[in-house]
């Protein structure tokens, strides 16, 4: 009898934990920013461009049952943060496939300069 209250007691908690989902691997979510990032080292940043400081976006495996992090989910997370705080161009981009983050297995960033562009 106490087998089984410990598996109903384990079928319950299984049931209540929740995937832990980066809003940036969303495609819906990347399909409306309106952010262009700009990978190219010799991208100009146009002359009334304003600059919204730098951001980080972050591809992360937490486990090993979650997928392996990616470049491209690494820039649209950075996209991402960026359009949420107005830029709509992100240049100087550079990717760390060997960043060490806090609760990832293994992870890979994307860090820009974001730019209002008018």
């Amino acid at each position: 009898m106490r087998i089984i209250g410990i598996c109903f007691l384990a079928v319950l908690l299984a049931g209540c934990t929740t995937s832990d989902q980066n809003v940036s691997s969303s495609p819906q979510s990347v399909a409306m920013s309106p952010v262009t990032v700009q990978m190219s080292p010799t991208y100009k940043v146009p002359a009334k461009a304003q600059s919204l400081g730098r951001f980080t976006g972050l591809s992360c495996q937490k486990t090993a049952l979650d997928s392996q992090p990616t470049e491209q989910d690494a820039l649209q997370s950075l996209g991402l943060l960026a359009g949420q705080q107005g830029a709509n161009i992100v240049a100087n981009v550079s990717v760390d496939h060997a960043a060490t983050i806090a609760n990832c297995r293994t992870s890979i960033t994307a860090t820009g300069t974001a730019y209002r562009v008018p």
